[in-house]
């Protein structure tokens, strides 16, 4: 070896000496720089020769490569746990917003408002005659309705706040995606597999773009050995990042306004398009869509059942009332309903159901007929006993009743190949509201219909409706083949106060007897009354009271008895001149 192959040897050193030096000042300069990996020159050997008689003799070193200090699994971890993250970050802020709303901390709420409302009440009930009370309490009551009317619009104004950041995030997706596959084409170009040769600094940038894309949204990825590109699809789905090419996705408004994820397959046309909402468990769009979808849902539901029912057992309490004048009028006798309802109450959401006849009260009917009173119209639902997709109905006269005979409904629900039942209490009012017969040219209507001849439908008989609030699509079950319970098991309408929405002054229904109390003027004039016969006969009888039309008038006591067996009892309250 000759002075120049010594002189070689450390030029290489010395070079790549400062090669080391600069890789260590490019670290430094970097040491506050967002996603950047510390790197490090590889070094190695040169190829050595053999010397006469004194074996391999080294001709210096040189560089293998410029290395990050990289960790595949913990950057894979990083961007799970990102998503992870910032899904529950982004559920945090929603229910900061819906808490924020429903703050009863300022005394201003709703719980506040109900406090004052049922105040009002006892007020009310203590004072009845005196106005300034009950125009307090109308107002207080119009309070009470402003805040469970503005607290539902809050809600839906979050909702709407979700479905906005759903949408701008999405944009923020696509340009990351673009950005990822710009950065796949300049690492493909700027590296050299056969030499492991990588470009440190576009892996560093890409990298925390992917960090970047995994908080707004979960991600599943793998990078290509051949030519370093990262490929990047939604988990299970379709692509977002193939090599150099990127695939956007987009917002599509459903039918309930929601914003619903749209994914594209295909870059060029015709699109090929697929729904991924549901496939995106993580990053902030996953906790945005999943408090939407699911927790807004549940609150919404049991808010809407807590004004429901504040609102019929306010008014359910309110229509038993008599108003000022008590009986004191001469037309206040009292129907509890013109026509005769039912209460189904099935197991499920929402799915009470309210059937009335369509007939009126056979007073109007003379002579009487059992098969024109309503009262002889009763009810059963049956599962399907096959696959079937449409609720059906049947009506059939049973002239072997016991009573004399009645018209026998039976709704068929259908079911699923499991036995399960496919239908909801919405499903059930559409069918009966519809599954008529023409209107008779004149008259109110009849039992048997008279513009039917032949085969009876289910809406010449009977109306339906929701028995509470709004029906959610809550599917309809209860534990045998048929509710009422029993093969052959019908419930009969009546007009029990149980049963009816408007309820008047009858002696109500009770376990052991009827009863009823009076709350008339003055000091210590309530009346109480007791049916002698106990149970549903009880129901049958009626009170009023009547204020004479001369001066000088005695207590009098008539009693009507009417055709269907019920009675009522008139009390001529004694005048003086």
């Amino acid at each position: 070896m000759g002075i120049s192959s010594s002189l070689y040897i450390a030029m290489s050193g010395m070079s790549l000496s400062q090669a080391a030096m600069e890789v260590a000042s490019h670290n430094i300069a970097n040491v506050n720089t967002v996603g950047y990996s510390r790197q490090r020159i590889n070094l190695e050997t040169t190829p050595t020769w053999k010397s006469g008689g004194w074996g391999q003799m080294g001709t210096g070193v040189t560089a293998q490569n410029i290395a990050r200090y990289h960790d595949e699994f913990l950057t894979r971890s990083i961007i799970n746990k990102s998503a992870e993250y910032a899904r529950e970050a982004a559920r945090k802020s929603a229910i900061d917003s819906l808490e924020a709303f429903f703050n009863e901390s300022d005394g201003n709420g709703i719980n506040a408002a109900m406090n004052d409302f049922f105040a009002l009440w006892d007020s009310v009930a203590d004072a009845a005659e005196i106005d300034p009370t009950r125009e307090e309490l109308v107002s207080v009551a119009q309070t009470l309705a402003a805040q469970i009317a503005a607290r539902r619009q809050d809600m839906d104004a979050i909702r709407q706040d979700l479905n906005s950041r759903v949408e701008a995030a999405l944009q923020d997706v696509n340009l990351i995606t673009e950005e990822i596959a710009a950065l796949n084409q300049q690492i493909m170009a700027a590296e050299d597999p056969s030499r492991n040769q990588q470009a440190n600094d576009l892996r560093d940038v890409r990298d925390a773009l992917m960090t970047q894309l995994s908080e707004l949204m979960s991600i599943e990825w793998w990078e290509d050995p051949t030519s370093g590109a990262v490929n990047i699809t939604v988990p299970g789905g379709p692509p977002l990042v193939m090599n150099t090419g990127s695939y956007p996705l987009s917002g599509r408004v459903d039918s309930s306004g929601d914003i619903r994820v749209i994914a594209n397959n295909r870059p060029g046309e015709p699109k090929w398009e697929e729904d991924v909402t549901e496939r995106i468990s993580g990053g902030a769009i996953g906790g945005w869509v999943d408090f939407r979808d699911q927790t807004m849902r549940e609150f919404y539901l049991e808010y809407e059942t807590f004004a429901d029912q504040l609102i019929f057992q306010i008014n359910n309490q309110h229509a038993q009332g008599v108003g000022q004048d008590l009986y004191a009028q001469s037309n206040s006798s009292s129907l509890i309903s013109n026509l005769p309802s039912q209460l189904f109450s099935f197991t499920g959401l929402n799915n009470d159901l309210r059937l009335t006849a369509l007939t009126p009260h056979l007073d109007s009917r003379e002579p009487y007929s059992a098969k024109s009173d309503p009262e002889n119209i009763a009810v059963r639902f049956v599962k399907s006993e096959k696959v079937a997709n449409e609720v059906t109905s049947t009506v059939v006269w049973n002239d072997k009743d016991p009573g004399g005979g009645k018209w026998e409904i039976t709704v068929v629900l259908p079911t699923d190949s499991n036995g399960n039942i496919t239908a909801t209490a919405e499903d059930v009012i559409r069918h009966i509201n519809s599954e008529r017969s023409p209107s008779p040219a004149s008259g109110a209507p009849v039992l048997p219909p008279a513009s039917v001849s032949g085969t009876y439908k289910i809406g010449d008989f009977i109306s339906a409706e929701s028995g509470f609030g709004e029906n959610w699509g809550g599917l309809i079950t209860f534990p045998g083949p048929s509710y009422p319970s029993g093969s052959n098991t019908y419930t009969s309408l009546d007009r029990s106060l149980a049963n009816t929405a408007q309820q008047g002054h009858h002696l109500s229904y009770g376990s052991e007897y009827a009863e009823m109390t009076t709350s008339l003027k003055h000091t210590n004039n309530d009346v109480t009354f007791i049916a002698k016969d106990k149970g549903a006969a009880g129901e049958k009888i009626a009170v009023e009271y009547t204020a004479p039309a001369g001066a000088n008038q005695p207590l009098s006591v008539t009693v009507l008895n009417r055709i269907d067996g019920s009675r009522i009892i008139s009390v001529s309250l004694a005048t003086d001149a």
